[in-house]
């Protein structure tokens, strides 16, 4: 999850280190088994300056049965740092390409890390 988290920033913030301040909220919905199939998707959510909010969703598939589940969520906060480690502001705004996306990142810029408490109901408009 931590992996993607990175990836999902690094595209966001080219060419800067990135270190990970925390991993939280993390939501299990349903367990997985030994030899199902993961899918790990992230996608950076806000950014504060040298911190990005990165939400991370976990789905699962059966071999067996085919079918796809949800496996889970998490939020990641990680910061871009230079050489030697210090914050570095990241140049690069987020741009909502549907409405949905539009009113999800007024609630950030409103209510900032409040978000989280009210993302199970909004998380279908982010992940999809």
């Amino acid at each position: 999850m931590e992996q993607c988290a990175y990836i999902s920033g690094s595209r966001v913030s080219r060419g800067a280190h990135l270190v990970t301040a925390s991993m939280d909220s993390i939501a299990f919905s349903n367990p997985t088994k030994v030899g199902d199939v993961l899918y790990v998707t992230a996608q950076v959510s806000a950014i504060f300056g040298s911190s990005l909010e990165v939400m991370i969703s976990v789905h699962g598939e059966s071999p067996h049965q085919g079918a796809m589940f949800k496996c889970g969520n998490a939020f990641a906060t990680i910061v871009s740092v230079d050489a030697g480690g210090d914050p570095v502001e990241v140049p690069f705004a987020l741009e909502p390409s549907t409405e949905a996306e539009a009113a999800c990142m007024q609630v950030w810029r409103v209510y900032g890390h409040v978000f989280r408490f009210f993302s199970a109901c909004l998380r279908p408009y982010l992940l999809y």
